[in-house]
Formats: structure tokens, C-alpha cells, sequence
């Protein structure tokens, strides 16, 4: 759908269909943030009694609080 907005907004389509453009960008964004929470809480509980966890996973902190 936003490939043929895209084209559209190239060949000077209408209004509507180039305010079109934000909203399933929006919405695109909103289906990723859900997909990509889901998988970061799977690999959390995968990796919990784990020995190594990734860097990603760990807790971020500040530099002096990781220290201690």
C-alpha cells in the first residue's frame, strides 16, 4: 500500500492519497514496535537462568552503576 502511495506522489496524485502517506507510515511503525517488543520479551525470558545474556539484553544503567 505505501509502495503505491509512493508512486502516486511522484506522479502529482491527489491530496488525500498524499496525506495517506503518514497514516500507514504510522501504522507500519506501530505493527514493527509490537513485533519487536514480543520478540525482546521472548529472548529475555529465553536467556533468564542463562550464565551469558547478551549485551542487548542486559541492563543498561549508567557506567559508574554497572561498575558497582
Amino acid at each position: 500500500e505505501l509502495s503505491s502511495l509512493r508512486v502516486a506522489q511522484v506522479s502529482g496524485g491527489n491530496a488525500s492519497k498524499l496525506a495517506k502517506i503518514n497514516v500507514v507510515r504510522k501504522s507500519i511503525a506501530r505493527v514493527n514496535t509490537v513485533v519487536n517488543q514480543t520478540r525482546k520479551a521472548q529472548l529475555r525470558k529465553f536467556y533468564a537462568k542463562k550464565k551469558f545474556v547478551p549485551k542487548d539484553l542486559r541492563p543498561k544503567k549508567t557506567r559508574a552503576l554497572r561498575r558497582r
